[in-house]
């Protein structure tokens, strides 16, 4: 993925063979806005906000109801921007909404803190939210593929985890515009 504007030429090498591409950045200075429905709902997910043992149960916890794992994003949109009048997201204030707030343990919460400050995720729930809270619009691209890396694994004592990266391929999307350590 490109970081700035500009073209270069990328060189691979692999053993003896190697191949030399063209590669080019443009637009990358533009800011891209927050995605409702890829990034704020995702770290909603990463959180377990909209999981069955919280807000995602069918009657939802306290009055606040989202789809389960983000099924239904525009359902989603409705109760975070209108439902009770929208307190839970404020446009003018983003660092006031509920919604930020609780994720971030400032305010009383039976779920706890979610995410610690930090970290991308609240950054994500709090820039949507400066943005205007808008949805997404009708072209956004939808998902082609997952790949899960490094694929498939046996670990053997003394290993007890490994790291894993997975990697969302959206038809006709060119790249996120974002800072690589931006990640969810």
């Amino acid at each position: 993925m490109p970081l700035k504007n500009g073209s270069t030429l990328l060189m691979v090498k692999a053993g003896p063979a190697s191949v030399t591409v063209p590669g080019h950045g443009q637009e990358m200075d533009k800011p891209q806005p927050v995605s409702f429905r890829q990034e704020f709902i995702a770290a909603l997910n990463v959180g377990g906000c909209n999981s069955g043992a919280c807000h995602g149960t069918p009657s939802g916890k306290n009055g606040f109801k989202l789809s389960l794992r983000g099924f239904d994003p525009g359902a989603d949109f409705v109760q975070l921007t209108h439902d009770v009048q929208g307190r839970r997201t404020d446009r003018h204030q983003p660092e006031s909404s509920l919604v930020y707030q609780k994720a971030l343990g400032r305010v009383p919460h039976d779920g706890m803190q979610r995410f610690p400050a930090s970290s991308v995720r609240p950054k994500r729930l709090r820039d949507w939210i400066a943005e205007g809270l808008q949805d997404d619009p009708a072209s956004l691209p939808a998902l082609q593929s997952i790949q899960i890396l490094p694929g498939t694994r046996i670990l053997s004592e003394p290993a007890r985890w490994q790291q894993l990266a997975v990697l969302a391929n959206f038809r006709g999307r060119q790249g996120a515009r974002r800072d690589p350590a931006d990640r969810l």
